[in-house]
């Protein structure tokens, strides 16, 4: 993209796309995110996924507590 000069009608900057001259200024490499080693990754994805199931087997076990402490008091 180059900002064209060339006409002065106004307090504008005219954009244009030349494709051919697509490529970054001098020095400028752009955007890095930064990249965490696989093994973290797949371990992150082990530890959520265990904390997960651990809590749904939590609430699990706290929904048939409260439903036989229903019956229970209920007779």
């Amino acid at each position: 993209m180059r900002i064209g000069g060339e006409d002065d009608k106004g307090d504008y900057v005219k954009l244009r796309g030349d494709h051919g001259d697509c490529r970054p200024a001098e020095g400028f490499e752009g955007l890095v995110e930064p990249s965490f080693p696989k093994k973290l990754v797949s371990l992150w994805y082990w530890v959520r996924l265990v904390l997960l199931v651990v809590s749904m087997v939590l609430l699990a076990a706290g929904f048939v507590k409260w439903a036989v402490l229903g019956l229970y008091w209920s007779a």
